[in-house]
């Protein structure tokens, strides 16, 4: 893939967006609104796995230690 932002998107946010796409889209329907939009679902999924990429994974990535674990063979 030679697109930079979608390779980035791709080894990034993917596995966020995965998990929380689910609870958001569940939330809605707790409330009883039962036709939620896609960008109302697509944008607070891509906001929290921005916010949990740059919170959790990007520092727990930058220790030493997770360095020395992708090492292991």
């Amino acid at each position: 893939m030679s697109l930079s932002p979608l390779t980035w998107t791709g080894r990034s946010l993917s596995y966020g967006m995965y998990l929380w796409h689910y609870p958001i889209v569940r939330l809605p329907a707790s409330f009883g609104v039962r036709d939620a939009r896609l960008s109302a679902t697509v944008v607070p999924a891509t906001a929290m796995a921005l916010l949990s990429y740059a919170v959790i994974e990007a520092p727990s990535n930058a220790e030493p230690a997770a360095r020395e674990c992708h090492d292991l063979p």
